[in-house]
C-alpha cells in the first residue's frame, strides 16, 4: 500500500485553495465597512432569524470538530497500540544487509560458495562489536517473502499446487535464531553439525506446529520438502515471526514458517546462491558505527566484493509502517486543530452574551461607540468601574477586553 502522488498534491490544492477563499472574503469584506447601513440595523436590531441560522452554525462546527478530535484520538491511540506488538523478534541493535561476490563466484562449484559464506561468517563475528551474525538465503521479516510447498511423511503426494501445502521458509546458520532473538519454544535449533553429510533437519514456528500437528508433540515428525527433494525431520520449535508487518501478518494466507540449514541445500540449488549473500547481524553497539569496519572486513576477502542494502530492523519496521505513520501524523495535526477549534468556540462567549460574533455586527457595536463618543460631556457621566455613561439611549461605551481590540471602545446596548 503506497500514497498516489497526484491524489495527494490535488488534496492540498483543495485545501488550501478553500482556506484562502473561506479566510480572505469575510476579511476583506471586514475592511470595507458600511456605517450608515451598520447604523440602521444596529438601531432596528438583529433580526431573530440570522441569530438562530449563527447558532445552527456554530453548533455544527461544534460538532464537526469534536468528530473529528474524537476520530483523530482513536487513529494515534490505534498506531500507539500497534507500535507495542510483538514481531517475533528483537529488532533493537540488529542489522541486514547484503555481499555481492565477485563476478567468478557465478562458476564455482557448491562446495566453494558455501566456505566462502563461512568465511564471511567467522570474519564479521571477530568484528568488535558484533555479538553474531548469520547468513542466510530467502527473505528477512518484512522484505519479501519465499514460499515452499510440502506435505507431511505418511501423506500421499499431492498431485497440484494448489493441493499442496505452502510455508515460509528461511536458509538460515546456526547463528541466526541468537541473532533475531525469536524465542525457542522446544527442541533445538541449527547447528554447526548440520551439514550435507548430516540427515536433512528443520526447525518450524508454532503455528505450523498448531496447524499440521495440533495437540502432538512435532520434534521426531518428518516433512517432506519437495522441491528440495529431501524428507527433513523435525528437530525444534519456535515463537512465530510476523513476516508480513505487525497490522498484516493475521490477515496473511500462509502462516506457517520453517528454518532450513543454509549448509544442507542441495547441490542443484547452491548455483542460485552464488551471486551473493545476505546477512543478519546483532551488535553490542550502534549497528551503523559498524558499518565501516564490516566494508573492511569484507574487502580484505576479496577487494570485489560489496557491501549494499544496509538497513536496521528498526527502519525496516518503520518503513513497513510508513503509510500508517503518515495517517498518524495527519491525525495528530487534525486532533490539534480539532481542539483549537474547540477552544476557540468554548472561549466566545460573545455568542451566549449577546456580543459580536462576526465582522458586521463588529462594525455596528464600534459604530455605536463612535456615536457614544460623539454626545456631549455634559450628557455624560462616570460610574464606578470607570466605564462611560452615555444617556442619549444610544447605549454605553466601555474598554474592549478582547487582546485584538484594547484600544477601541465598545458599546453595548443598555
Amino acid at each position: 500500500m503506497g500514497l498516489d502522488s497526484q491524489v495527494l498534491v490535488f488534496t492540498l490544492g483543495i485545501s488550501l485553495f478553500a482556506g484562502i477563499l473561506f479566510g480572505l472574503a469575510p476579511a476583506l469584506k471586514a475592511f470595507q465597512p458600511n456605517l450608515q447601513e451598520t447604523l440602521r440595523e444596529g438601531g432596528r436590531g438583529s433580526s431573530g432569524a440570522r441569530h438562530r441560522l449563527q447558532g445552527i452554525f456554530v453548533v455544527a462546527e461544534t460538532a464537526l470538530a469534536l468528530v473529528l478530535l474524537v476520530g483523530a484520538s482513536l487513529m494515534i491511540r490505534s498506531l500507539v497500540s500497534l507500535w507495542s506488538v510483538d514481531p517475533g523478534f528483537n529488532p533493537h541493535q540488529l542489522m541486514s544487509f547484503s555481499i555481492a561476490y565477485p563476478p567468478e563466484m557465478m562458476k564455482a562449484v557448491p562446495d566453494v560458495l558455501r566456505n566462502r559464506s563461512l568465511e564471511l561468517d567467522a570474519a564479521l563475528k571477530a568484528i568488535p562489536g558484533v555479538e553474531t551474525v548469520s547468513a542466510l538465503g530467502g527473505s528477512l521479516p518484512m522484505q519479501g517473502d519465499s514460499e515452499l510447498p510440502f506435505w507431511l511423511e505418511g501423506q500421499p503426494m499431492p498431485t497440484s499446487d494448489s493441493e499442496m501445502n505452502w510455508a515460509l521458509f528461511y536458509l538460515v546458520e546456526p547463528g541466526y535464531l541468537d541473532a533475531m532473538q525469536t524465542p525457542l519454544r522446544r527442541g533445538r535449533f541449527l547447528n554447526a553439525q548440520d551439514t550435507l553429510h548430516s540427515p536433512p533437519v528443520i526447525v518450524i514456528d508454532e503455528n505450523f506446529a498448531q496447524k499440521f500437528f495440533p495437540g502432538q508433540n512435532p520434534i521426531g515428525k518428518r516433512v517432506n520438502l519437495g522441491l528440495l527433494g529431501v524428507m527433513a525431520e523435525i528437530v525444534g520449535v519456535t515463537g512465530h515471526v510476523k513476516h508480513f508487518g505487525l497490522d498484516s501478518d493475521a490477515k496473511a494466507t500462509i502462516q506457517s514458517q520453517f528454518y532450513f540449514p543454509l549448509m544442507q541445500v542441495p547441490d542443484k540449488f547452491m548455483p542460485l546462491l552464488s551471486k551473493g549473500a545476505e546477512f543478519v547481524m546483532r551488535t553490542r553497539v550502534s549497528p551503523e558505527s559498524l558499518l565501516g569496519s564490516i566494508r573492511r572486513t569484507v574487502g580484505q576477502l576479496s577487494n570485489q566484493q560489496v557491501v549494499y542494502g544496509v538497513e536496521t530492523m528498526d527502519e525496516t519496521i518503520a518503513r513497513s509502517l510508513a503509510a500508517r505513520r503518515f495517517a498518524n501524523g495527519s491525525a495528530r495535526r487534525l486532533r490539534r486543530a480539532s481542539a483549537r477549534a474547540l477552544v476557540r468556540r468554548h472561549l466566545r462567549r460573545d455568542f451566549v452574551s449577546g456580543r459580536p460574533t462576526n465582522a458586521r455586527d463588529w462594525h455596528s457595536h464600534l459604530a455605536w461607540c463612535a456615536a457614544c463618543q460623539r454626545v456631549a460631556p455634559g450628557n455624560r457621566r462616570r460610574c464606578p468601574n470607570g466605564v462611560n455613561w452615555c444617556r442619549t439611549g444610544h447605549g454605553r461605551c466601555s474598554r474592549a477586553d478582547t487582546p485584538h481590540v484594547q484600544s477601541t471602545l465598545r458599546c453595548q446596548r443598555a
